[in-house]
C-alpha cells in the first residue's frame, strides 16, 4: 500500500466517523464543513499524486520548486484551517458558529508562522517540503493555545534571565 493509498483511506474513515458522528448529534453545518474539508484533500491527494512518475518522489518532485513567499501563504492558510478545525472539534453539535470568537486565534496566526519560517531557507522548496510545511501549520494552528503558552513562558524566562 503506497502513501495515497493510505491517505485515501484514511480520508474515508475520517468520512465514516464524521457521517455516525451527524446521524448522532445532527449537527448539519458541521457536518457539511468537515465533509468539505475531506473531499478538498482527497482532491489534493489525487492532483498531486497523478503527476509524479514512477521514480519520481510523491507528489510530484519537480525540477522546479516552490520560492519561500508562496511557502509562507500555504503555510498561513494552514495555520487558519487548523484554526477553524480546533473551533469546529471543540464545538457542539448545537452550537452555532461565532465568527468573533474565531477572530482572537486568527489574529495571532503570524505569531504562529515564526517557528515555521524560521526552518525555511533561501532556496526552492519541492512540493513535498510545501505540503510537510502546511501539515505543521495546521497543526500549530489546531494547538494554537499550546503554542502561544509555549512563546511566553520562553519570553518569560528570558525577561527573568535579564
Amino acid at each position: 500500500m503506497n502513501l495515497p493509498e493510505i491517505m485515501f483511506v484514511t480520508i474515508g474513515l475520517a468520512a465514516v466517523y464524521e457521517t455516525a458522528a451527524y446521524l448522532r448529534h445532527r449537527g448539519l453545518m458541521r457536518f457539511l464543513i468537515v465533509l468539505a474539508f475531506l473531499a478538498m484533500a482527497a482532491i489534493l491527494t489525487r492532483h498531486w499524486t497523478l503527476e509524479a512518475a514512477q521514480d519520481a518522489a510523491m507528489f510530484g518532485a519537480s525540477d522546479t520548486g516552490f520560492t519561500v513567499m508562496p511557502a509562507i501563504g500555504v503555510m498561513l492558510v494552514g495555520i487558519c484551517l487548523g484554526i477553524l478545525a480546533r473551533y469546529i472539534f471543540e464545538a457542539d453539535a448545537a452550537d452555532t458558529l461565532n465568527w468573533f470568537a474565531l477572530l482572537r486565534p486568527l489574529v495571532i496566526s503570524p505569531i504562529l508562522l515564526l517557528p515555521l519560517i524560521g526552518t525555511l531557507d533561501e532556496g526552492e522548496l519541492q512540493p513535498l517540503q510545501v505540503v510537510s510545511l502546511a501539515v505543521l501549520a495546521f497543526q500549530n494552528g489546531f494547538f494554537w493555545q499550546k503554542i502561544l503558552a509555549g512563546l511566553s513562558a520562553g519570553q518569560e524566562t528570558a525577561l527573568q534571565n535579564s
